[in-house]
């Protein structure tokens, strides 16, 4: 749900933050708002919140399919 439109700068991004023993992922588009959760990894405890830039989302997703791609082969 991660906005596209380089008009809409603010909302080009994921927030990411830990909160009650979860990662939790935040993202919107002005039509739709999305929480992904998953179980905190250990360590994580203390992890500042933060915004990752649309072009680092699209990075980040790029690499682990192609990671994933790897470990099927």
């Amino acid at each position: 749900a991660m906005s596209s439109n380089p008009a809409q700068y603010v909302l080009n991004g994921v927030y990411v933050h830990a909160a009650d023993e979860q990662l939790v992922a935040v993202a919107l588009d002005m039509n739709r708002l999305v929480r992904a959760t998953e179980k905190l990894p250990h360590g994580a405890e203390q992890m500042p919140s933060i915004i990752l830039a649309a072009k680092s989302v699209v990075l980040l997703r790029t690499t682990l399919r192609n990671c994933d791609d790897g470990a099927a082969a």
